[in-house]
């Protein structure tokens, strides 16, 4: 009872949280917070109190942007380490660390990955990417859910949402999700037998 009411409470604090920040920088900026392309609450933040507010803020992002990458960092090989380890990535990517042991190979894939993909693209590609693959996990997961809850009400309207956010991609964005999903179902499709193998040895 305690985590769905958890989450329930943060998810709609946050909402509160992000309606309120957009009605108060779009009620400083007005007409001009659509020429405002890096950072509009920065800008907000300016124009209203001044320039020392404008670099806090900016500095205070920064903070938490480093933060929250160098978590995922941290956290996120871990299953790049997870599918290395099962057979469903190179080996290699599954190498521990003697002295901390912590997967210092896929935290090395990942972070070069990474970087590559953020100096190639923009950061609507990535974020769309990002987007993309986060609703494809939890329309999986809320399909799922079916098994396990007991009434299909939530899990239905978590589907309809989730499919009708993924409506606004482009041909493009739907055939570049649809090949990253094929290839990756090849591989596990191909793998599968070998890890299952491997699995049932004594």
């Amino acid at each position: 009872r305690t985590v769905p009411r958890a989450i329930a409470l943060a998810m709609l604090g946050i909402t509160v949280l992000y309606i309120a920040l957009q009605v108060v920088t779009q009620g400083i900026l007005g007409s001009t917070l659509a020429q405002s392309t890096v950072s509009p609450l920065a800008d907000a933040a300016g124009a209203s109190l001044g320039p020392w507010a404008s670099s806090l803020l900016l500095a205070g992002a920064s903070i938490s942007m480093f933060g929250y990458l160098g978590g995922m960092t941290l956290s996120i090989p871990r299953i790049v380490y997870a599918l290395a380890r099962d057979g469903f990535l190179p080996r290699g990517l599954a190498m521990v660390g003697a002295a901390h042991r912590v997967p210092q190979a896929a935290i090395v894939a990942q972070a070069i990955l990474t970087l590559a993909l953020a100096i190639t693209g923009t950061f609507e590609k990535l974020a769309i990417l990002a987007n993309v693959s986060a609703l494809a996990l939890y329309l999986g997961c809320a399909a799922a859910a079916w098994r396990v809850g007991q009434s299909p009400i939530v899990p239905v309207l978590a589907c309809g949402v989730i499919v009708w956010l993924l409506t606004g991609l482009t041909a493009g964005e739907w055939f570049a999700f649809g090949a990253c999903l094929v290839v990756a179902s090849i591989v596990y499709l191909a793998r599968r037998p070998t890890v299952a193998a491997v699995a049932r040895q004594p």
